[in-house]
């Protein structure tokens, strides 16, 4: 249910009192009113096993002394009836900057979620106060104009069961290490990943979400299958890889990307109102252990993006995992790149994926061929790509490995061109000896790694060479909660050093992977925060007026939301 806005949070032209980031207050010129009592909520702090520091924005013009500027937060813990409301702070006067308010006693370990409320000056009396969550890019229904008073309201209620994670802040405690288990380190959600094109009434639901900086400023935002819901009906389901791209900021959830169009369809352009696709399909797989295409109804065939990487020449490298998907089961047959000019928005080698390595056998491309994440070396002279293996049941050991490529081949070579590293022999053997690769980092049988992020952050970040490793942990993960460990080192054969474990801010319930396609991003992060994203499958938004292609509501279902840590 679409939360209404309180009649007193609008002025006489029928705009919204709400403060929009990087936008000026509004201001009535011919009325003459300026609004006093504004805010919105920013992420949590300084999040410990017991503590955190929840923070908004606020203004308050000081226009009405008898009913100062006074403000409050609310927060509970996930799955919780009723709200905690911290003590109230009167502001006398005018002001505008932060608001905070230190928690303690908070349990270990555990998801909260949060709003700013408040009441003050002539726009806003003491029994027609507000709740608001995070401010995003203005569109105006993912920001929480909630009133939650008394606790029994509707509205109130309404809050808490929201199944769209925007609607309030979010943040997980961490946990001090025992019984065998590690600590584990605090993280706050900071928002949704959106497009210009992704608006209540239209909604976009994608998979994964990597990203790529490829000018100042600008970044390349690769995500997987997509689908957009309209009033008129949904455009269709998208398999494969669509784009957006726009400016960012460091620390903050990009929100005003702009959807790509194809590539080979003319320049980047913004104004596009649905996705495109992005790369091609990918032709000649084959239904696992047979000769049938893997085409038709309940088979498709996508190329999704596995890492992006910016040459020195200006241009983006992009690695593919080509995939068979039949009746919802997946296997990997291919390994291949292509390269993005972004000046033109085409593809320096046409449509055509460059496959390096495949197999459409009964159990598909090997898991040392499965290669992702490419990275620079530290001399220029090889691009780096990773794979990872994991088996729940011991029968693929768990590992991570790495092969390497020459840069100036890199969109344009064979597989005779790529090497694997052998940590036994100290040495690169050749590709046709793939399986002579060794693991770079030894888990223990507590730990079994299901995918893996790595990035060059050396530009943004006191770290080099970053790994995420998306984990099932005993002591760690139970259900479906996500957790990852955090890998770094100095060059890109490491040695890998263990660095915090973190769980994710998210309820990660809705999907039998639970929340995946763990990311990180070099360039929305910097010294002391760790930017990552991930797929929230319990994350939802519209506004009640998007349908499906047969003409039911629905509720985009999926998002990619970003977290940080502090590192």
């Amino acid at each position: 249910m679409k939360a209404q806005l309180p009649s007193s949070a609008i002025d006489a032209s029928n705009r919204s009192f709400w403060r929009r980031r990087g936008r000026p207050i509004l201001i009535c010129a011919v009325a003459a009113v300026l609004f006093g009592c504004v805010g919105y909520l920013t992420p949590v702090t300084d999040i410990g096993t017991t503590t955190a520091t929840l923070a908004a924005q606020t203004q308050c013009t000081g226009d009405t002394p008898s009913n100062p500027c006074t403000y409050w937060f609310q927060y509970w813990a996930d799955g919780a009836t009723r709200t905690t409301s911290t003590s109230r702070t009167s502001i006398s006067g005018a002001y505008t900057g932060a608001a905070g308010f230190d928690l303690t006693n908070l349990l270990p370990g555990t998801l909260y979620h949060n709003v700013f409320c408040g009441y003050g000056d002539s726009n806003l009396p003491a029994n027609g106060w507000w709740c608001a969550g995070p401010d995003l890019a203005g569109q105006g229904y993912y920001v929480a104009k909630l009133l939650c008073q008394p606790q029994t309201s509707a509205a109130c209620q309404a809050l808490l069961a929201s199944p769209d994670l925007s609607q309030a802040g979010a943040f997980r405690t961490g946990a001090a290490a025992g019984g065998g288990v590690p600590a584990i380190t605090g993280t706050p959600d900071i928002g949704r990943v959106l497009s210009t094109a992704d608006l209540p009434a239209s909604p976009i639901s994608r998979d994964d979400g990597q990203s790529v900086q490829y000018a100042d400023g600008k970044a390349l935002w690769l995500f997987g299958d997509t689908q957009q819901y309209t009033p008129s009906g949904g455009s269709g389901f998208m398999g494969g890889t669509t784009a957006a791209f726009g400016a960012f900021a460091q620390g903050e959830a990009p929100q005003t990307l702009n959807e790509a169009p194809t590539p080979g369809t003319g320049a980047l352009r913004t104004g596009l109102t649905a996705p495109q696709p992005f790369l091609p399909s990918s032709p000649g797989l084959k239904v696992p252990g047979t000769t049938t295409p893997c085409t038709g109804t309940g088979n498709y065939s996508p190329a999704w993006t596995s890492g992006e990487l910016l040459e020195d020449s200006g241009k983006v490298l992009i690695t593919i995992g080509e995939v068979c998907v039949h009746n919802g089961a997946l296997m990997d047959e291919g390994f291949g790149v292509m390269e993005w000019n972004p000046a033109t928005n085409s593809f320096t080698n046409g449509s055509t994926i460059n496959t390096v390595f495949k197999n459409t056998g009964a159990n598909g491309l090997p898991y040392q061929e499965n290669l992702s994440h490419p990275v620079l070396g530290p001399q220029g002279s090889y691009i780096y790509l990773y794979s990872s293996s994991f088996s729940t049941d011991g029968t693929v050991p768990s590992g991570v490995y790495i092969a390497r490529v020459p840069a100036a081949q890199a969109a344009t070579a064979t597989s005779a061109s790529y090497q694997f590293w052998n940590g036994t022999t100290g040495t690169w053997v050749a590709a046709a000896n793939f399986a002579q690769a060794t693991s770079m980092i030894s888990f223990p049988s507590t730990i079994i790694p299901i995918g893996i992020s790595v990035g060059d952050f050396s530009a943004t970040t006191n770290h080099n060479y970053v790994m995420l490793v998306k984990v099932l942990e005993t002591g760690v993960t139970t259900g479906t909660k996500a957790a990852m460990v955090i890998y770094s080192a100095p060059i890109p054969t490491g040695p890998w050093t263990k660095g915090p474990t973190v769980v994710i801010p998210d309820t990660c319930t809705g999907n039998i992977f639970g929340c995946y396609a763990i990311e990180g991003h070099p360039e929305l992060s910097y010294v002391g925060k760790f930017v990552y994203s991930y797929f929230s499958p319990d994350d939802q938004s519209g506004d009640g007026t998007a349908r499906d292609g047969s003409g039911n509501q629905v509720y985009a279902v999926g998002h990619i939301r970003l977290g940080t840590i502090d590192w």
